[in-house]
């Protein structure tokens, strides 16, 4: 049993952080590929350095966490070999590990391009407020696509570790996980290109703005008619 739950611990650690690590590299790369800041700037003294270190740390503190975040349980099941159940605190701590994932790729997508900008690195036709917006709105939506798939790994991962553990809750229902992928990772794909398009032309028509709307609107109404025929 002890190996098993070291076992998932690394993986938790992996998913976690590889997920995290891939974030500012694609991230970045679709800012190149979209033409919003010159590949060169990211090496610049101050600025370009401050972004791969700002980055860096992020990803360290993220490692660090998830390194210690099953340690506080892991210490009462030793101290605790014949309790079959944890004690409230614990389910607490299990039960927040969502907020745990996904805090730093928020920090990462609000202050990674506002530090960019404080140091002026975005292209000269543009203001900086404009830029700013495009590249964080960028950032989420690729913190998110990023994060995805790491994240319903690593709750599978949990409900794993759920039965060497006694921990009994569930994190995530199966009609939520359908719910994100249904709906909400086919809207991320299209607000990216939706994104392309704003950023490349310079304005967003209505009629184009209206049929993301629908379409969004469609595949959050069918993902839900799915998850009602399961009730039935």
């Amino acid at each position: 049993m002890e190996h098993t739950i070291s076992s998932l611990k690394n993986r938790l650690l992996f998913l976690s952080t590889a997920s995290f690590a891939l974030t500012p590299l694609l991230g970045y790369a679709i800012a190149v590929d979209f033409g919003m800041i010159d590949p060169a700037t990211l090496f610049s003294w101050p600025g370009g350095i401050l972004l791969i270190a700002t980055s860096l740390v992020l990803l360290l503190g993220q490692s660090l966490h998830f390194i210690r975040y099953l340690n506080p349980i892991t210490r009462w099941l030793e101290q605790h070999p014949d309790q079959s159940t944890l004690p409230e605190i614990f389910n607490q701590r299990l039960n927040n590990f969502s907020d745990n994932y996904w805090g730093v790729f928020l920090i990462y997508a609000l202050s990674v391009p506002t530090i960019q900008h404080w140091y002026g690195l975005y292209p000269e036709n543009t203001t900086a407020y404009t830029s700013l917006l495009h590249f964080i709105l960028l950032q989420l939506v690729i913190a998110i696509m990023t994060g995805l798939p790491g994240y319903l790994l690593s709750l599978s991962t949990l409900g794993r570790l759920a039965h060497h553990i006694g921990h009994t809750q569930v994190h995530v229902s199966m009609k939520s996980k359908m719910l994100l992928i249904g709906a909400f990772l086919p809207v991320l794909c299209t607000t990216i290109l939706l994104r392309y398009y704003w950023w490349q032309t310079g304005f967003l028509p209505t009629e184009i703005l209206l049929i993301w709307l629908l379409m969004s609107m469609m595949s959050f109404a069918l993902t839900l008619l799915m998850i009602r025929g399961l009730n039935q």
